[in-house]
Order: C-alpha cells, then structure tokens, then sequence
C-alpha cells in the first residue's frame, strides 16, 4: 500500500512539472533567441519540446531516487525491529559496545538481569561496569585480544547487578568490523547461577557418594562401559593389593583367574543387560598372587540421558568366613567322633568295673603264696592299662581333661621324648627348653599323648631318618600371631615340635586335623592320631598350630594357658583296704557293675541296698534315709540321671552324703554336681582300696 501511494504522488508530481515546465522552455527559448537572434518559430517550437522532455526527466528521476531512498530508510528501520524482537527473545543477553567498551545496545534481558535502564544505556553505560573492581583488568585485556582478531572463546567472571549482588556469568565476543577495521564488539552473557548451583549439588553428590564407598568396608570397584577402571575404594586396595593410580583407566583382567572367566563373562553380560548380579561366589587373585574367595554383587548406572555410562562391582572377601566354616567343620567332626568315643569309653569302663571288682575279691582271699596271685596283679595292671586308654577316648571325646593337677611342661616332654628316642635311634633329638617354664594345669597322660602322635607323625615323614627339634617359652596372648583363631588374653606355654620330614601342601594342611583323614597307606594309620591331638589342646583351653612346606619339614607349635610358678602336685590317692561299717545305698544300671560293687561293699563291711536308676534311687532313700550312712551313685542313668537324683535326695535330707561314680570324667557335669555340695568322685574303674579310703574319708568327715 504505501508503494501505491509512492507511485501516485511520483504521477501526481510528474504531471505538476509538466505544466511548468512548458511555460518554462518557452520562456527559455525565446530568452536564448533574443541573446543568439535569428531563431525561427519551427526551431524554437522544437527547442522548447526538447528541452521540456529534458526537465520532466530530470524531475522524475530526482523524485524516484527520492522514493527509494526512504524506502531503504523505511526497510533498515524495519530489520532493527525485527533484530530487536529477536534479540528480546532470546534467553541470553545480547551486547554491543563500541571500541572503548560503552555499550551501546542490550536486549531487554541486560535490564532484567543487572538492574540498569534505558537512562543509564543513554549515559553511556561501560561494559566494565557489570565486573566486580577484580575482575576489570583481566576483562581489559580479553577486550584487547578480541578487537585484534585473537579468539579467546567462552571467559568466566563474577558479575555485579546495579544492587550489589553477586553472580557468575560467561561472555563470548566477537570484534565488529567496519572497513575492515575494529569499531567495537558484539556478543552474548550467559547466566552461569543455576548451572553453578547444579554443578554444586553434583560435586556435593559426588563427595557423598565417594564418602560412602569409602566407608564401604567391602572393596568396591567401578568400571566405565569399556571395562576400564574409574574408581575403587581404599578396602580394595587393602583387600587385594592395587592402588587406584596403577589401574585407572585400564581393565582389570589379571584380577581374574583363569578358570574364572567364564562366569565372569556371564557376570558381565548381564550387568550390562541392565540386571543386577547379587551373591555370586567366585574367586579374585591379589596383587601378591594369592587368591581370595569373594562374593560379587554388581549392578550398572545411566548418565543424565539414560544411556549405560558403567557398573559399580561389591566384593566380599570370604577368606573369613571360610575360615570359621573350616573351624566349625572341624569342630562338628571332633565333637561327632567325640560323641562316638565318649560312649565306647564309658561302657568300657564300666566293664572293666566288673572285672576290677571281681578281681579285688580274688585277691582278698589269695594268700600270696598262690600260684594265681602273680596273675591276678598282672590282670589289675591290665586294667589299669585299660583305664588309661578309656582315658584317651575321654580324650577324644573332649568330655574333660580327666586327671587335671599342675604339671611342668618340661617334665613330660624330656620324659616323652626319650622313650621316643630309645625307638628311633635314626632321628637326631635337639632340645631348647626354658628354664624357668610355667606349670600347666592339665593331664600328664594326655599331654604325653600329644606329644608322641605328633613324634609319630614326624619319624613317618623322616622315613630315613632325621632331626626333630623340640622347644619351650613362655609366651602370652600377643605373641601367638596366627589367622586360625584369636587367643584369649592371658599367658601362654608354647611347646614347638620341628622336624625336618617331607613336609606338606596347603590342600593336606587343612585337612589334618580331621578324623579319620590320613595320608598313610590302608593299615598304616587311623586318621585319629591328629584329631585326639586337636580335642586334648582344646579341651585344655590350648591352641595349635601348623607350618609347612613341601621338602622344607613341618613345625607344630601347642599353646597351652599356664600357671604363674610352681604349684604342687596332686597327693596320690591310700589304696590301704580298710573295712567299715555302716549302710550303703548303691546306684547303677550297670547290672554287672551293681553286682560285684555289692559284693565288694559287703566284703569291705558294709550294708547294701541297691538301685537300677534315679527313680529307684529316690523311692530307697525316702524309705531307709534314717538308716542310710552314704549314697554311691552312678552319674549316667536312662530316666532320672544323678544329678537329678542327687538334687532331690539333698532336698528330701540336707546332710546326705553321696558319692558320685562314673565312667565319664571329674569335668563337665560332675564338675557341676561337686560344686552343688557332692562329697566326692570315684572314676570307673577303681580299686578295693580307693573306693575303701574314699568311703572312710566321707563317713568320718
């Protein structure tokens, strides 16, 4: 429209000229033909046509350069606008200034963000005034680099808003040019506030989640989705020997053993499918070569956008938990053999009861002149023999330490190991014994058990003969560096039996405490030598432990808890028969045992009443309890046990005196009846005369 109207009034003007400039030639014309004279009317007609056409010409092409002029003026105002609008709507700040940094325009973002006005804009505002003071002069020199031609891309500073307030911008400026020379600068200011806050709460994050693997007392490892090492804690590197510096960026693939990686590469794939892997078993080598058994549970974690960016790998390492499983199996193992034992060592002794009983009488009534009383002593020996080795399955068995008294480690082992000596002539016996060794409180005979199954093993592992090299110390609970146990405070007798043998491997090691496991050949060894061996040490509160080597020999070392200085031994039992008289209530459900204990408590003087269990027991002693002087009662009985038995009798009668009989040992639950008032303990087998001097020790008390 506003073209229409330009070329109207370009008519309009046109045909004005027209009118006058047609008077004007004439005019012209006959004025020139007075100065010049002799023009005709046909020359001057033509003249004045010419010269009209001449001047319209002149005044149309002046008025139409007039017209596109302002429609330029009019197009160039239209594109500011257009610019302006632009620049309005963009999120960013956009700046010019010129050659000495007065800006001289901003979108409307500059007003909204700094707090200046279009007032302040026309007083001539400098760039360097939204700069705190410290930022100014490097801003001077970014402006110099930029306006000769130097790219100085994004530049990070501190900005001021007309307030006083504070906040982070970017600035990127690029010179304007003007015949090919510098007139200023053109670029944008971003914000940077939310993207400061945003990299703070992800730098916090970051500190949080580093603070919580490191806290993590499992090794945790992550990995980007090449494989490679980013990140691990401080308990991987403790665990398995890496430090983070030597393995960042790289793939862990001697972390792997060998017949591992296929279920490694399982593991993989489906961590990187997105699904979590928890609990699985496998092993890890160390840095130093060792492999420790682990438990991994991994899982993968997205970018912002999604996509995979790695996996975080939990390692558990099991070496631990394996070792208290080992000790537990171990323990159920020994305590199942033990069970087996115990029972054989308590009907054992109640059969060597009857024999004992019967052979006490025989000998009552045979002169020593008889040609069977040489044989009758020989047979009590016999079953002495008999009770000594009931005594080692109690041994076995962990069902107590059966004659316990302060010994002197030094004692049984020089005694134990010149007998050994005497049989094996072909190994050299070193001796470094402590002179000033604690006592021990515990049974010579077990001690000395120990100590020849482990001389045993050593002279089978020297088969051609050898050193055996025998030492004591007093330690205590800090010496004993082990990872198979954790000692209780206190001190220690250590007894170390070397010997310079075949040795063995790791896979034997942990097997040679097990019952029945043995490396002889079938006929040459139970497997229970070093099973005893393990329940006596730790029926006596002890600790053992083993070092080997194929070729290099093998090291026992037995720690025992011991006894501040020397304590006297235990007063050998009168086994002086000595009649007496009184009544007797005996309890067993031993048939052959309650018969020739009857006859010899009748030989010895006495009155019998008898008792098959604890419920007999009772209903006795509530009929006869005026008439009876003492209860012998069995501790093991179907029903009603002894202590049991005992409890009650003490209830029906507080001054009941009892002595208790078994075939288990003085420990465990005889302990305990003892310690509830029982007056004595007679172990199964005894004698004529021990069970004599316990009756009138009991009686006249």
């Amino acid at each position: 429209m506003r073209n229409l109207i330009l070329r109207l009034g370009l008519i309009k003007t046109t045909l004005l000229l027209t009118a006058v400039s047609i008077p004007f030639s004439v005019f012209l014309v006959f004025f020139l033909s007075g100065v010049w004279g002799g023009i005709s009317i046909r020359d001057m007609a033509v003249s004045t046509v010419i010269l009209s056409i001449v001047v319209l010409c002149l005044a149309y092409f002046f008025l139409r350069n007039i017209i596109l002029l302002d429609q330029s003026q009019e197009a160039l105002k239209e594109s500011e606008e257009k610019y302006k609008e632009l620049a309005n709507s963009l999120p960013q700040i956009i700046f010019e200034t010129d050659e000495n940094g007065i800006i001289t325009f901003v979108n409307q973002n500059a007003f909204d963000l700094f707090g200046y006005t279009q007032a302040d804009l026309a007083n001539g505002l400098n760039a360097l005034t939204i700069l705190v003071p410290e930022d100014r002069n490097r801003a001077l020199e970014n402006i110099g680099k930029v306006l000769n031609g130097k790219k100085t891309g994004g530049v990070e500073y501190t900005s001021q808003r007309i307030d006083g307030s504070k906040f982070p911008i970017i600035i990127y400026a690029n010179r304007i040019l003007r015949e090919d020379k510098p007139v200023g600068l053109r670029g944008i200011v971003i914000d940077l506030t939310e993207q400061k806050r945003s990299e703070k709460l992800l730098r916090e994050s970051e500190v949080r989640f580093r603070t919580a693997l490191e806290a993590n007392p499992d090794p945790v490892v992550i990995y980007d989705v090449e494989g490679n090492v980013t990140f691990f804690n401080h308990a991987f590197s403790e665990v398995f020997g890496w430090t983070l510096k030597e393995c960042k960026g790289k793939k862990m693939d001697m972390f792997v053993p060998e017949n591992n990686w296929p279920e490694t590469k399982k593991m993989i794939e489906t961590v990187m499918a997105g699904k979590n892997v928890s609990a699985t078993e496998t092993c890890r080598y160390t840095k130093g070569g060792g492999i420790l058994p682990v438990v991994i549970s991994g899982a993968i974690f997205y970018n912002r956008d999604g996509k995979p960016e790695g996996s975080v790998i939990n390692l558990r390492d099991l070496s631990e938990q394996k070792r208290l499983q080992t000790q537990l199996q171990l323990a159920q193992k020994v305590e199942a053999i033990g069970t087996l034992a115990g029972g054989i060592a308590h009907d054992f002794n109640n059969l060597l009861m009857a024999i004992q009983g019967n052979v006490s009488l025989i000998l009552l009534d045979t002169e020593v002149s008889h040609p069977h009383y040489a044989a009758l002593l020989s047979i009590e020996d016999r079953i002495q023999s008999g009770s000594k080795l009931t005594g080692q399955l109690l041994g076995y068995a962990r069902k107590g330490k059966y004659e316990v008294k302060p010994i002197n480690p030094n004692d049984v082992i020089q005694e134990t190991s010149e007998t050994f000596g005497r049989m094996r002539k072909d190994i050299t016996i070193h001796k470094n014994f402590s002179s000033d060794l604690y006592d021990i409180l515990a049974d010579s005979g077990q001690i000395e058990q120990i100590l020849l199954n482990l001389f045993v093993n050593a002279a089978d592992a020297m088969p051609a003969g050898g050193k055996l090299n025998l030492a004591s110390t007093n330690v205590t609970h800090e010496d004993m560096i082990t990872s198979v146990f954790n000692p209780k405070p206190g001190i220690y007798v250590k007894l170390t039996i070397a010997d310079t043998g075949t040795g063995m491997d790791k896979k034997i090691q942990e097997r040679i405490f097990d019952p029945f496991f043995t490396t002889k050949e079938m006929g040459r060894g139970t497997g229970l030598g070093l099973a005893s061996v393990y329940g006596i040490i730790e029926n006596h509160g002890g600790y053992i432990t083993v070092e080997s080597e194929i070729k290099q020999g093998t090291v026992f070392n037995i720690y025992l808890p011991a006894l501040r200085g020397k304590h006297p031994g235990k007063k050998e039992p009168d086994n002086q028969i000595v009649k007496g008289i009184g009544t007797i209530l005996l309890v067993d459900d031993e048939e052959m045992v309650l018969d020739v204990n009857v006859k010899v408590l009748e030989k010895l003087g006495y009155s019998v009443l008898e008792a098959k269990n604890g419920k007999e027991a009772i209903a006795a002693y509530r009929e006869n309890k005026d008439a009876i002087d003492m209860v012998i009662l069995d501790m093991v009985m179907p029903g009603m046990g002894g202590g049991e038995a005992y409890d009650i009798m003490k209830e029906i009668n507080t001054n009941v005196k009892v002595l208790l009989s078994s075939g288990h040992s003085m420990d465990g639950q005889a302990k305990k009846i003892l310690q509830r008032g029982c007056d004595g303990f007679l172990q199964k087998p005894y004698s004529m005369g021990e069970v004599s001097g316990k009756l009138r020790e009991i009686l006249a008390a």
